[in-house]
């Protein structure tokens, strides 16, 4: 005895499936649409318990093909993983974004000090967040990219890249140094760590 092949359905049969179920329709009625035998329309039915399936889609964390692309050719091209993560620039995916010892943000060009921990804060919006940055440390320019006018920031020895700063930080100054993590190292504190 053979065996039958599976069946496959398309999204939009899935759909249309699920639709005439929850209206009713019997599944006789609703896999002589698609001339095929009622056991393979219960099967996609029974593998949601009859209840209809949230629609798939990406978290929105999850790497694009074109972000993936992007990767590949600057590793590639013999840059850093940091330089090609500046390039992307994107909201979330940074380990300093959760970073909550005592210490100093540096920039990751040339390791000058750019802000200390007691100045972060959490914002939501998926960037290292501050409200005041070290003396001397930072200098802003006016970015005019993406059809927008923001305050960009970068650092005042190699010039590097860091984000941006906007008027609607907590009190007292009312500045958020919205800052893209991979622009920084993180140097914690030498007093949290006991001399051996």
């Amino acid at each position: 005895m053979s065996r039958r092949p599976k069946i496959y359905y398309t999204n939009s049969q899935r759909a249309l499936m699920w639709d005439r179920w929850q209206r009713g329709e019997s599944l006789h009625r609703i896999a002589r649409l698609f001339d095929r035998h009622h056991s393979s329309v219960r099967r996609i039915l029974a593998e949601a318990g009859g209840i209809r399936p949230a629609p798939r889609q990406r978290a929105d964390r999850v790497l694009t093909l074109a972000a993936r692309e992007e990767i590949s050719r600057g590793l590639m091209a013999g840059q850093s993983i940091r330089t090609v993560a500046l390039r992307l620039g994107r909201a979330g995916t940074c380990a300093l974004l959760y970073e909550k010892r005592k210490g100093t943000f540096v920039c990751a060009g040339c390791d000058q000090p750019l802000f200390v921990a007691k100045t972060k804060f959490e914002s939501g919006t998926g960037w290292a967040s501050f409200n005041e940055p070290e003396p001397g440390g930072v200098e802003t320019t006016v970015d005019t990219s993406h059809g927008m006018v923001r305050t960009e920031v970068h650092c005042s020895q190699c010039g590097g890249h860091l984000g941006h700063v906007f008027p609607d930080g907590p009190p007292p100054k009312g500045l958020r140094y919205c800052i893209n993590g991979a622009a920084m190292n993180f140097l914690p504190d030498a007093a949290q760590y006991p001399a051996p």
